[in-house]
């Protein structure tokens, strides 16, 4: 049965090592906060990661709430509190050495981040200034109206339906964006701790809501609608600052429970070109399960969009690595975008790193399918606060409402001219011509006076 394992491995590895020579398949490795806690921990990811034939680093540089890099670091354009994390051993940048180094074996770096948990499970080495002790409102509380605890699953999450949280964290997100030359920002808990959590918040109060299906599916709604629009609005900021990078996120594989648990759509990101990349964390050991998950997805889903996210670890001593390795080489062949493998840590502590047989990869240049809009914010003029407040697009004969932060995106296809109406308190337009041959995001913010002071409008 071994022998014949073997052998098949070994076919598979011959006709897998051509293909990905060829086009450049991603072979990715997580490396967690604790992997860049040195100059000398970097440099041995770096070594390996070439060695071994990997062609992309997610690096951790945002573990919970904290900084493994500079923050503001060239300008305070996007101002950002995060304090240096204490997984840092030496004075120096993890992220900046990082990019220095992979740059010298043309490796990639996407920055790993953490997105609405924010605490460990032991909060004493938080700092006063750490956002869980400066916000504790902003943290989500339970069905029993309590906030939740920071040892409660993965920590203690921000609320993803308070516009305040989703400001905060915009700002963390694109400070890292725009002060550092990554290939891309991965993003890490985009969802919701799990269904008992956040639902205080909700506008749809029922007696008994476990009785009421309409209801229930309100909520959930509302619950996705909250990830959704904080995603939309990454997206278009990302790429209004450097379109050319790749915006990814880690997501459960199983579409029914990411959504239903989770409030995690990623189905809808993919329809809406919101994302660029999702990389499934198919962490199972049973290889059949694993085939039938891909199967499905790759039924209804460009396979290109897609990293399989393995599981590289081995706790309990009985994972051999041939199982990994089948994994790799049956994944590689269903012609998606990649695998990832959970984790460098993982791969040491177990023994993998010299066991598996590299794959040839080159770098991963294969362009990203892009989706362009117009987006913005809508403030009051007086108070510089952000506000709701229609806007029509006028050649897609659409009228929607910017959100609770203010903001306001639609989706460009083929229009040569792009214009955008305020109606109210005064008319204003705003009017871009747009090439099709080439795209690009579009900005413009709008600063109006509320009906009851002056009735000007500005587009800027």
């Amino acid at each position: 049965m071994q022998y014949r394992r073997n052998i098949r491995i070994t076919i598979l590895i011959l006709i897998l090592s051509f293909f990905t020579a060829i086009y450049g398949q991603t072979k990715a490795i997580w490396a967690p906060a604790w992997d860049l806690k040195t100059r000398s921990h970097v440099d041995s990811l770096i070594t390996d990661a070439h060695r071994y034939g990997y062609n992309e680093i997610l690096a951790q540089v945002r573990y919970r709430g904290d900084a493994l890099y500079l923050p503001n670091r060239f300008n305070e354009q996007h101002y950002n509190p995060e304090f240096r994390s204490h997984y840092i051993e030496e004075e120096f940048d993890p992220l900046e050495y990082l990019l220095e180094k992979a740059a010298e074996v043309n490796i990639e770096v996407h920055a790993w981040v953490t997105v609405f948990v924010a605490t460990p499970h032991n909060i004493s080495i938080l700092p006063m200034s750490h956002v869980y002790h400066v916000h504790p409102e902003w943290v989500i509380q339970t069905d029993n109206n309590e906030p939740m605890k920071n040892n409660d699953l993965e920590g203690a999450y921000l609320d993803p339906a308070l516009p305040e949280v989703h400001d905060y964290l915009m700002n963390i997100l694109l400070d890292i964006v725009s002060n550092y030359d990554i290939a891309g920002l991965h993003l890490d808990y985009i969802r919701y701790p799990g269904r008992k959590y956040g639902n205080n918040l909700n506008p749809f109060v029922t007696p008994d809501p476990d009785q009421n299906l309409t209801h229930l599916t309100e909520i959930q709604n509302w619950r996705e609608q909250n990830i959704n629009r904080f995603l939309t609005r990454l997206y278009c900021e990302v790429k209004y600052l450097k379109p050319g990078l790749c915006l990814s996120a880690a997501v459960l594989p199983e579409i029914d429970r990411a959504r239903d648990y989770y409030a995690q759509n990623w189905y809808h990101w993919l329809n809406s070109g919101i994302i660029d990349r999702l990389y499934l964390m198919a962490y199972t050991k049973n290889s059949d399960y694993l085939t039938t998950t891909l199967d499905e997805i790759i039924q209804i889903h460009n396979p290109d969009n897609f990293v399989v996210g393995l599981r590289a670890w081995n706790d309990k001593n009985n994972y051999p690595y041939y199982e990994i390795q089948e994994k790799i080489l049956d994944s590689a062949a269903k012609e998606l975008r990649g695998i990832a493998l959970f984790s460098y840590s993982g791969l040491k502590n177990g023994n993998y790193l010299t066991k598996l047989i590299p794959i040839a990869s080159p770098a991963n240049n294969k362009p990203l399918h892009r989706t362009y809009f117009v987006f913005g914010y809508i403030e009051d003029k007086t108070n510089k606060q952000r506000i709701i407040h229609p806007v029509d697009f006028i050649e897609g004969q659409n009228q929607i409402e910017s959100d609770a932060n203010g903001f306001f995106c639609f989706p460009i296809t083929n229009q040569a001219t792009v214009t955008l109406k305020i109606s109210q308190p005064k008319s204003s337009f705003f009017s871009h011509t747009y090439s099709v041959s080439n795209p690009e995001m579009i900005k413009n913010s709008f600063s109006i006076d509320l009906p009851d002071k002056e009735n000007e409008v500005e587009g800027r």
